[in-house]
């Protein structure tokens, strides 16, 4: 699937330009931040470098959806995930993360499909991203979960691989945004139910602003391949 996700509140940035962007802990979510999310047209998004300019301003976009940082214990489940310092709500998606000097790291989520919560347990959380980033900051990881599906358990986990390879100015439907920085990877993970794997691989692209608390955009081009057949490739903004 392809896919990118625009964060509309970039909007009321203030267009500066600034010198090469470093993200650190300061820049991570918090308590009471609200960010609104627009579903875009996919557009790939292959260059870097220094001082590079990414012109999206003729993507389209549709869906509008929120996401809002809490603190774990003022969500229903916030005392399934311990050592959680703060919970991303999507609604139906609640993803419980942690900060500290060294990184955002996820460490669970709850999901809600109708009558059914799923309870997803990082074993060995996965690294979302280091701190400090900067231009050609590189850095991999690898991380296990697991969860109840109806009649089973699932045993998941990935690894990933990822280098900020640009900074620059970004155009949006809405803004111009300046001193952002890129970050490009590859994240595979693989899904293992008694008689069936799945294994998804996620071509990403993140954009970040210093003093922006998440990521501006993110576009992906994944494909889904079960029990080793023909993958399915799809592709999102």
């Amino acid at each position: 699937m392809k896919q990118i996700v625009i964060l509309s509140s970039a909007i009321v940035l203030p267009v500066l330009l600034c010198a090469q962007p470093t993200v650190d802990q300061s820049d991570a979510p918090q308590v009471d931040d609200v960010f609104p999310y627009v579903t875009g047209s996919y557009a790939p998004i292959t260059t870097g470098g220094a001082d590079a300019l990414w012109d999206l301003s003729g993507v389209g976009t549709s869906d509008v959806t929120s996401l809002t940082v809490e603190s774990p214990d003022a969500t229903a489940y916030g005392d399934l995930y311990p050592t959680a310092t703060l919970a991303l709500d999507g609604g139906d998606l609640i993803t419980y993360i942690r900060t500290d000097p060294t990184g955002l790291y996820v460490v669970g989520a709850y999901q809600t499909l109708g009558q059914l919560g799923i309870e997803i347990h990082y074993t060995d959380e996965q690294l979302f991203l280091p701190y400090p980033c900067t231009y050609n900051t590189a850095f991999t990881d690898t991380y296990a979960y697991n969860y109840d599906y109806p009649g089973t358990t699932v045993n998941g986990g990935g690894n990933l691989s990822y280098v900020a390879d640009g900074f620059g100015t970004l155009v949006l439907p809405y803004d111009t945004i300046y001193n952002v920085l890129k970050l490009s990877g590859i994240d595979t993970t693989t899904d293992i139910i008694p008689g069936q794997s799945s294994v998804t691989v996620n071509h990403q692209v993140y954009f970040y602003k210093p003093g922006m608390h998440y990521y501006l955009l993110s576009s992906r081009a994944f494909s889904v391949t079960v029990n080793g057949g023909s993958p399915t490739t799809a592709f999102g903004l």
